[in-house]
């Protein structure tokens, strides 16, 4: 995850900020190639924090969940939840589960995913009062699937490009190929990775939508 001033102001406010800084590192540069290594160009990031207020910071997803959770109270946290439907009403929010059980709450918050089942309910109630836009009927097309991960702590004396106390990008552009590669150095010595495969057809992107749907 490479967070910037989207989202890192929300951090600030929250007083958790310089906290999250001691778990990531500054993105120090970006640099794209061919899959063959030939570079294609150097993008520097050291500057960002001149420009916009704040660094590109970067860390490993695993490392920015468990950032997140240590800041909720457990009793807080509901697992193996699926969101059926949901009510408004000038009382605030309600959800309803597939396990028979309901939530009421002031606002809800929908940041379950690519196929939300929290914007499918909204979706369908904007729908029946003929008040949803014409691009958000659309179906959802995606020209592409994407594979991360994060490597066990390295050891620098073999790998010596961890243990920096910056991130490096490198982004590898495949030539005769549908696929695409990037690599991110984070703190802990690791190295996340990233491997984005585009597809050819129409067909593909139907397939894809349905296996991700759920």
């Amino acid at each position: 995850m490479v967070l910037n001033a989207n989202i890192l102001p929300v951090f600030e406010q929250l007083g958790i900020y310089e906290e999250f800084k001691n778990i990531t590192s500054p993105t120090e540069r970006m640099i794209v190639s061919y899959g063959d290594l030939k570079k294609i160009a150097t993008i520097a990031g050291k500057d960002t924090e001149k420009l916009v207020g704040y660094d590109y910071r970067s860390l490993s997803r695993p490392k920015l969940m468990e950032f997140l959770l240590s800041k909720v109270p457990r009793e807080k946290i509901h697992f193996n939840k699926k969101v059926l439907s949901t009510i408004q009403n000038k009382d605030g929010a309600m959800i309803r589960c597939a396990d028979g059980t309901t939530y009421h709450g002031d606002i809800l918050v929908g940041a379950d995913g690519a196929y939300s089942g929290v914007r499918q309910s909204l979706y369908k109630q904007l729908q029946d009062k003929n008040v949803l836009p014409p691009s958000d009927m659309k179906d959802m097309h995606k020209g592409y699937t994407c594979l991360v991960g994060t490597t066990s702590s390295l050891d620098p004396e073999k790998y010596p490009f961890v243990g920096h106390s910056h991130t490096e990008i490198y982004h590898m552009i495949g030539q005769g190929t549908p696929y695409t590669w990037s690599t991110f150095t984070v703190p802990d010595n690791r190295v996340c990775y990233m491997v984005i495969r585009q597809f050819a057809t129409e067909a593909e992107c139907e397939n894809e939508k349905f296996r991700n749907s759920e």
